[in-house]
């Protein structure tokens, strides 16, 4: 390797590469961001002498995975990407080339040419950002089936739960071959769920403690917090709520409206109109009852600040309080256009490239999906993110958030969400908080006997 690793990351190899080789190599690295799972993924491909290695993992994390390889080592890498005579021609490169190298494919590109990328022609296959097979559904679990007989093996996320508690089911699958939770879906939604009014699937509360038993001893599992591991500063969340003048309430109707029809998201997973509906039910209800104060919550302690004047109240709820964290680097999280022809118009810098972080102004704006890339260098620059508008997705949440708390940064991580209660942005900051209680919670149950601090090399 080119590059010296952290304890941490070494403490793992070691733990994993111990194991007789003809055992094989199974890992399942349920790390935070941040932690260096890719790094942990090379250093064991290094050491066992794999010279033949599929990663999938999502489009959007690609160029990431180029960036660590190049850094850390001296591995020739191959692209399965472009058109389809570009693609044949690299795999066709691929398998020609010698000594040890890498296929980088996306989860949309292996769906669609399970069939060319025979197992026999990989020795260590690795999935990036497991959670994300589950919004593939059945066609990734059939096309996942080939690799049941490999030995070597690889998942790696941060939120194994990405959603619902259905998560743990296709990981699991493609790494043991269904040893952990049975071979079938059908099968596994009837022991440990039940189906509800709206023709979805709750966890049981026998399920629900039988998953996170068979989570907290698989020996596959390795955990890691940075907190544990890393020696970073302490990360602090706000949320200052506020209210809506009478036109923005009215776009704000028309956001929702168009966010109702929607039914694909950006990573092309089908969002469920029950999730819609439930939604639109609530906010029509909190449309009623805004506060006519605005008030920062902290804990169970909500002081309030002052009356909203003027009428797009957002966005000068936002540069008040840029105006007394002036001194700090801040980032806007936003989601939507509109956002963004709004923060333009006041005079924020929008991101447009790694450049604009060379060169940081001190407050810079970055669309949700643009900053969850793996871009690096944002906690060098900044410590204070402001989610002016949020998505659906825990995962990209997630991955923002760990985008300023990551190794390197040097001061607090402030994260501050702007709510008004009855609006969307109230709706999805709510709902994500419900999607991060089952992850906490499964969480907890499989690091009590997979801690780092609890790995000991003989």
């Amino acid at each position: 390797m080119l590059t010296q690793a952290f304890k941490h990351q070494q403490v793992i190899a070691d733990t994993v590469c111990k194991k007789p080789s003809v055992l094989g190599t199974s890992v399942a690295l349920l790390c935070e961001c941040g932690t260096g799972k890719t790094r942990i993924i090379l250093d064991i491909i290094e050491r066992r002498g794999f010279t033949t290695t599929l990663i999938l993992c999502p489009a959007y994390v690609v160029d990431t995975w180029i960036n660590e390889i190049l850094k850390h080592t001296t591995f020739a890498f191959h692209l399965f990407r472009g058109t389809v005579v570009q693609k044949m021609e690299r795999f066709v490169n691929f398998c020609m080339d010698t000594g040890p190298r890498i296929l980088i494919c996306s989860y949309e590109s292996y769906v669609r040419w399970a069939e060319i990328l025979e197992p026999k022609k990989f020795e260590m296959v690795v999935a990036d950002e497991a959670s994300i097979f589950s919004g593939y559904g059945k066609t990734v679990r059939l096309a996942l089936r080939k690799f049941r007989n490999i030995k070597n093996k690889a998942i790696m996320t941060g939120t194994i739960i990405a959603e619902k508690y259905q998560d743990v089911f296709t990981p699991f699958y493609f790494l043991d071959g269904g040893r952990t939770f049975g071979d079938s879906y059908f099968y596994f939604l009837k022991n440990y769920f039940t189906e509800d009014f709206k023709g979805g699937w709750e966890v049981t509360d026998w399920g629900r403690k039988t998953i996170q038993q068979k989570l907290k001893y698989n020996p596959y599992i390795f955990t890691l917090s940075k907190k544990e591991c890393l020696d970073l500063p302490p990360k602090i969340y706000q949320a200052y709520y506020y209210r809506m003048s009478k036109d923005q309430t009215k776009l704000d109707r028309e956001i929702v409206k168009n966010w109702e029809a929607k039914i694909f998201n950006e990573d092309g997973e089908l969002v469920t109109f029950e999730e819609f509906s439930y939604s639109i039910q609530i906010l029509q209800k909190r449309m009623q009852i805004c506060s006519n104060f605005m008030y920062i919550e902290n804990g169970d302690n909500k002081k309030t600040i002052y009356r909203i004047p003027g009428k797009n109240q957002k966005l000068a709820v936002v540069q008040d309080f840029i105006k007394e964290n002036r001194d700090e680097g801040i980032i806007i999280v936003y989601q939507y256009k509109a956002e963004e022809e709004i923060l333009k118009e006041a005079g924020f810098k929008i991101f447009e490239s790694h450049k604009d972080i060379k060169s940081f102004p001190g407050i810079l704006a970055c669309q949700i999906d643009k900053i969850k890339m793996g871009v690096d260098g944002f906690q060098d620059v900044a410590n204070i993110a402001i989610f002016f508008s949020n998505k659906l997705s825990l995962k990209d949440r997630i991955q923002c958030e760990d985008r300023l708390h990551r190794s390197g940064q040097k001061k607090s991580v402030v994260i501050v969400d702007f709510i008004c209660n009855g609006a969307y942005d109230a709706q999805i900051y709510y709902i994500l908080k419900e999607k991060k209680k089952p992850l906490l919670e499964l969480y907890n149950a499989y690091t009590e006997s997979n801690r780092f601090d609890r790995l000991r090399i003989s």
